[in-house]
């Protein structure tokens, strides 16, 4: 193996006492801890560290003790790390007090000097050591002390100091003391998080020592969750030697100053780049991807490579690096074929855009990337990143809000600016071809950005087989029957970094059976995309005090598509949301049984301040009422169809009322003489014949076809009237009164026919009347029939049309024929 190659670095460790410059602080064992404030079987009493910056000396000085069993199965063994490529341990005491007396506990122990490589799983191997000590025959009511001093700091941070306190604990403490020793030249800033402790300076000579006592401290508040990594969530004191960010910017500079040379062979390669009939852009993707897939992810940080890249040649001659070997090595392969401009850029991956919170210290950074500035443009190019696509307008680089590039002598952090897209579009079409047969199911996935690189990602991991069988894992949970109609799909765009993946689904349980004796099913159209990305907010946070994580950036676009048989109570909508956190719009649209639903969120920043969360909550559970949508239906092809006899008694009242009405209107008119038709020597004039007999045929018809289509439609029948109030009162009242317009078509043209038939006066007023009724009619069912599409087959325009056409033919000529008023005369 590689690292065998680097060779064994031997345990640095011994016993030895004290050193004089650190001050000896007591344990006060006779103090005690309240029960309620006792958490796993132990309590510190005391933490005591200590630092002398001169010698390079860090003292650290623990006491405890152990009040349960659990605290003596868990409290029996103490751990130290520490890197034997810069540092010595020296073991100052360990001794027990019990039964008020110390007894020196150095002979009952035994050590273990573990190399444990904890970050070796991230590809880093750094040397650190664990000394391991497994303390004997531990009793209740131990308090067990222990010492230890450091010697050593790694030799690349020169000679910064940066500590950050956090004093307040998970359990009460009775004492904590902190001590800087430093010359008096050597300045430190000092930063109270969230508290106002003070400490004292003392000076001796030509140093200073600065001093922090803190006794009988609280525990800490219990811990709020999804609190973003940067946020200090109780009191800590920071401690730096760093003035300001151009000394760190000038402390980078130096260490990324490693021999630049490059071997032959390579030279030879970069000069054929850089003769190649492209543009400069592609030379750039061309040698940045050559980093990222060429020179594996490795990180051997011993020593001073904790932070110093090593040599571009040795980079490429062991062909793996990590962040900042592969940083300087992109930026020396740029400048070889004439691309210069190209800086290292130190970022947070923790603390991102709030890194500029902090006070100035290179301990801040943990990660370098490539800033480039090309055309007038400036690009961040991350050569660790794997599985990377795209020309140079289409490199995702992570928004990691601030960077210290290291150019210039600047006093101040740079701001990551992110142009490039990235984001998730999700696009699912249903073909729902009626209530019995499958459905089908088209997914069509988009991914952008680095959205698209962490998918990549994923094809290179896992089987296709594996891929195919998450997906419909995936569908399974709402359709327990879905089969896969064929093998999902990839296209890759290499160009603009765009991966489309397209999937095919037969499902033949799309309807679920919720109701057998009602015979009524339903199905459910998801936004899942959304849902779950937001799932994860699924509390109030009342009395918050701390911001609440928020992901960012996200962006996802979800789609659904259904063709859907019959008519369905869908009504049209939408509504956007756009506060300080996020946007989110949402659309539903039905139209000729296709229903659309859009549905687009995208986070605006990385965290909820804590007197926001209330109103974040409720938008939140806004999006949540929304990304589901139920349709409810009876399987009307197995339906039983049986009368609801009520509306068939209503529908004859209302016939016999409409009758009775007709009759004594007739019986009014019935007493009015008129000259006899016989005394006119033109008789022929008053029979019925010429075009008023077409108007005529049309009422003898027209009362058979309403009675026809009431029979065959659902009018009578129990369950539609059911189904129908149970979407809603107003269709139900809109079906009531459809019902008793089709009695006036019915009873009405028979009255109109009587009133003909012996030649009434009267039937000219009333079938002018009825004309007008007609239009009224039409234009309200049209009016109905388009604003609720979903219960009534829509009118269109034509069956508007005609009847106007019609009534603006005869409604003149009844009014206005002599024929008509020479025939009806009595």
């Amino acid at each position: 193996m590689v690292i065998a190659s680097i060779g064994h670095v031997y345990a640095k460790y011994q016993w030895a006492p004290i050193s004089p410059i650190f001050d000896n602080i007591p344990v006060r064992v006779n103090s005690s801890i309240p029960e309620t404030e006792i958490e796993d079987g132990f309590f510190y009493m005391l933490v005591d560290k200590q630092f002398d910056i001169r010698t390079k000396q860090q003292y650290f000085h623990y006491a405890y003790k152990v009040i349960s069993e659990s605290g003596i199965q868990n409290y029996s063994e103490l751990t130290l790390n520490y890197n034997p490529a810069y540092e010595t341990v020296e073991l100052n005491s360990l001794r027990i007090y019990r039964d008020g007396k110390y007894i020196d506990y150095k002979s009952k122990i035994s050590i273990k000097d573990l190399q444990r490589e904890d970050r070796l799983e991230s590809h880093i191997y750094d040397e650190e050591h664990t000394l391991y000590i497994i303390l004997e025959k531990i009793q209740i009511n131990d308090i067990i002390e222990f010492s230890y001093t450091k010697r050593g700091t790694n030799p690349i941070y020169d000679n910064f100091f940066s500590e950050s306190f956090r004093y307040r604990m998970n359990y009460k403490l009775l004492d904590y003391y902190i001590k800087i020793r430093k010359p008096a030249t050597y300045q430190l800033t000092v930063k109270n998080n969230l508290s106002s402790v003070k400490y004292e300076v003392k000076k001796k000579g030509d140093e200073e020592e600065y001093i922090w006592k803190l006794d009988n401290i609280e525990r800490s508040k219990e811990e709020e969750e999804n609190i973003p990594y940067w946020v200090n969530t109780d009191e800590s004191i920071d401690v730096v030697s760093s003035q300001n960010w151009e000394e760190i910017r000038n402390w980078g500079k130096k260490i990324f100053s490693v021999n630049r040379m490059l071997d032959p062979s390579i030279r030879e390669w970069c000069k054929k780049i850089k003769e190649e009939n492209t543009k400069p852009s592609e030379k750039i993707i061309k040698l940045l991807r050559f980093v990222q897939t060429n020179i594996r992810y490795l990180g051997i940080e011993v020593g001073e490579n904790s932070h110093k890249p090593h040599t571009p040649s040795e980079i490429l001659k062991q062909g793996y690096g990590d962040c900042k070997d592969k940083t300087i090595l992109l930026i020396t392969l740029l400048n070889e074929i004439g691309i210069p401009n190209g800086y290292p850029a130190l970022v947070s991956t923790d603390y991102k855009a709030h890194t500029s919170d902090y006070l100035p210290s290179p301990f801040l950074f943990n990660h370098a990337i490539v800033f480039l500035e090309y055309e007038n443009k400036n690009y961040w190019l991350d050569p660790t990143i794997t599985n990377q696509r795209g020309d140079l307008q289409h490199n995702y680089s992570e928004p990691y809000g601030k960077a210290l590039i290291l150019n210039g002598n600047k006093n101040t952090l740079d701001t990551v600016i992110v142009q490039n897209e990235s984001g998730i579009e999700v696009i699912e079409d249903f073909d729902v071809k009626d209530l019995d047969s499958s459905a089908f199911l088209k997914v069509t996935t988009i991914y952008k950005g680095i959205e698209a690189d962490n998918f990549r990602y994923t094809l290179q991991n896992n089987s296709r087989n594996q891929i195919q069988d998450d997906y419909i894992d995936f569908y399974k949970k709402s359709y327990s029957k879905i089969d896969t109609l064929q093998r999902v799909t990839f296209d890759d765009d290499s160009v603009t970094n765009v991966i489309v993946s397209r999937e095919f689904y037969s499902i033949k349980n799309f309807w679920e059976i919720v109701d057998s004796s009602k015979n009524k099913i339903e199905t459910n159209l998801f936004g899942h995309a959304i849902y779950y990305k937001i799932n994860f907010y699924k509390e109030a946070y009342p009395d918050r005090k701390h911001p609440l994580y928020l992901e960012y950036p996200v962006e996802i676009s979800h789609k659904i598509i259904a063709k859907l048989p019959d008519n369905w109570p869908i009504s049209n909508e939408e509504f956007n949301i756009n506060n300080n956190h996020f946007i989110f719009n949402y659309s539903k649209n039905y139209n000729n049984h296709t229903i659309h639903i859009s549905y687009y969120y995208k986070t605006l920043k990385d965290h909820v301040a804590s007197d926001e969360i209330s109103r974040f909550i409720k938008d939140i559970k806004l999006i949540k009422n929304n990304t589901n949508l139920n349709l409810k239906t009876l399987k009307l092809k197995e339906k039983k169809s049986e009368l609801h006899y009520g509306v068939l008694l209503g529908f004859y009242l209302a016939i016999l009322l409409l009758v009775f009405l007709y009759y004594l209107l007739y019986e009014k008119n019935k007493t009015t003489i008129l000259p006899d038709a016989t005394d006119n020597p033109e008789e022929f004039y008053y029979r019925i014949g010429g075009w008023m007999i077409l108007p005529l045929i049309g009422l003898v018809i027209s009362p058979m076809l309403v009675l026809s289509e009431l029979m065959l439609g659902d009018y009578f029948d129990k369950s539609s009237w059911i189904s129908l109030f149970e979407i809603s009162i107003l269709h139900t009242i809109l079906h009531a009164i459809f019902l008793l317009i089709n009695v006036f078509y019915i009873v009405t043209p028979v009255f109109l026919l009587i009133l003909a038939y012996n030649r009434k006066k009267l039937f000219l007023t009333y079938i002018i009347y009825f004309y007008a009724a007609i239009l009224v009619f039409t234009l309200f069912s049209f009016f109905v029939t388009n604003s609720f599409p979903d219960i009534y087959k829509k009118d269109n325009i034509s069956d508007l049309i005609r009847p106007i056409i019609a009534i603006s033919i005869w409604m003149p000529y009844f009014l206005y024929s002599d024929r008509c008023k020479r025939t009806f005369v009595r």
